[in-house]
């Protein structure tokens, strides 16, 4: 099974490399992969309706050192969540899963979402505190913390479609969110083969795999315990792999550098539109209902080359326009 998965991540890799040669020897419009079906070319236009969905994980270790910082991030989740809940554009899902393999009598582990509600959405009633019970996911679990099993686990058959059905969406994006004091301890995946099977999740479009850590960095400079007394390097090379971002467990602005993960998934996620094919810029028109965008890198839009996308600016001033209205973008293509 290793070997394979490295193979499919050595595939997967290769075929980025062909794309980009591709894309110099070639003058035609270049596409990344199969284009996400929210970003999608309507049939006989250049129009590409923005409607930006994450699926936001949360990898919370159950062992018997954590209920101290699960209590923090139970505190400071409004923190997190304030960015999501003020963007009008991101459909999201949060579930949470615990580091341990087997299913615990508290009933959490097996990557199997916890809860009574297992995952929150804009609909779900009280959703903020819903997700704070979520994560007071307990200290029963194994002493043995797994980060990469229980989160593979989690997105494959037969977790995926019975205990966690509905969770995950593929055209969203995914975005994963690792609580640990301990190094990972998998059996089965390493970081490699985690990232591999990410982004194989997605289609190779790496852009659509969101990674972020509170832990106990190998660096560490607040002597914040560890739960054991490896540095967590594995961990490290994940989020390194994937273009992830991690912070301290222990770290006294806890709360901000949270509050900074919830606002990188809204910048990621709810302000690019990614586009299927390279504009002609003088063509681009960008409308949000009756209102039209104009070019203008805060007020308005600008275009992104390196990601062959539109990005929405903060402080464009958003006008009332009927529930369910969506941001569009048409142009005429290279």
């Amino acid at each position: 099974m290793n070997n394979i998965i490295k193979r499919s991540f050595v595939a997967l890799l290769g075929t980025g490399l062909a794309l980009q040669l591709a894309a110099c020897n070639n003058a035609s419009p270049k596409l990344v992969g199969e284009p996400p079906r929210e970003t999608r070319k309507t049939e006989g236009t250049e129009l590409q309706t923005f409607n930006p969905s994450v699926d936001i994980l949360f990898v919370i270790d159950d062992s018997g050192s954590m209920w101290t910082h699960q209590n923090n991030l139970r505190v400071n989740a409004d923190l997190f969540t304030a960015g999501l809940l003020n963007n009008k554009f991101v459909d999201y899902h949060i579930g949470v899963i615990s580091t341990s393999v087997q299913k615990q009598w508290s009933g959490a582990g097996g990557g199997e979402l916890y809860g009574r509600v297992p995952w929150i959405d804009r609909s779900t009633p009280n959703g903020a505190q819903v997700l704070k019970d979520n994560i007071m996911i307990g200290t029963n679990g194994d002493v043995t913390e797994k980060v990469f099993d229980p989160l593979v686990k989690a997105l494959t058959d037969p977790v995926l479609s019975n205990q966690n059905a509905g969770f995950y969406r593929p055209s969203a994006h995914l975005a994963v969110v690792v609580i640990t004091d301990a190094e990972d301890q998998s059996v089965l995946y390493d970081p490699l083969q985690t990232t591999a099977f990410l982004f194989g999740l997605k289609g190779g479009i790496s852009q659509k795999i969101l990674t972020y850590g509170v832990i106990v960095p190998s660096l560490d400079a607040t002597d914040c315990s560890r739960d054991s007394w490896d540095k967590p390097l594995r961990l490290e090379q994940f989020f390194d792999l994937t273009k992830g971002s991690y912070y301290g467990l222990c770290d006294s602005d806890y709360g901000t550098k949270l509050a900074r993960i919830g606002a990188d998934l809204v910048e990621r996620v709810g302000r690019r539109v990614l586009l299927d094919r390279r504009p002609i810029l003088d063509t681009v028109r960008v409308t949000y209902g009756s209102q039209e965008i104009t070019p203008d890198a805060d007020f308005g839009w600008s275009y992104d080359a390196g990601e062959n996308s539109i990005v929405l600016g903060r402080r464009i001033l958003w006008s009332d326009q009927p529930l369910g209205t969506t941001v569009q973008v048409q142009f005429t293509a290279l």
